[in-house]
């Protein structure tokens, strides 16, 4: 999945029992393991414009797996 999304956050839900790799932008973070609380990963403070996540599952062994539900990507609007 490679999703193009505009916001200062971005958030990923799902679970998995084994590890996966998640780029934002150009930033990799490698063999991430769910902590099991229904997050996959999140990652805030990020500049107003457009980001690209990419989520990739490791499947070194039988019976794993990774399931992506939904993703909230957060945007603040300006006043006035």
């Amino acid at each position: 999945c490679l999703c193009p999304s505009t916001g200062s956050a971005v958030c990923l839900y799902g679970s998995s029992n084994g590890t996966y790799d998640v780029s934002l932008d150009s930033d990799l973070v490698n063999n991430v393991t769910a902590p099991g609380d229904g997050t996959l990963y999140c990652r805030d403070g990020l500049p107003s414009d457009v980001h690209y996540v990419n989520l990739t599952a490791h499947f070194p062994h039988d019976g794993q797996l990774l399931e992506f539900d939904y993703a909230t990507v957060t945007y603040e609007f300006s006043t006035g």
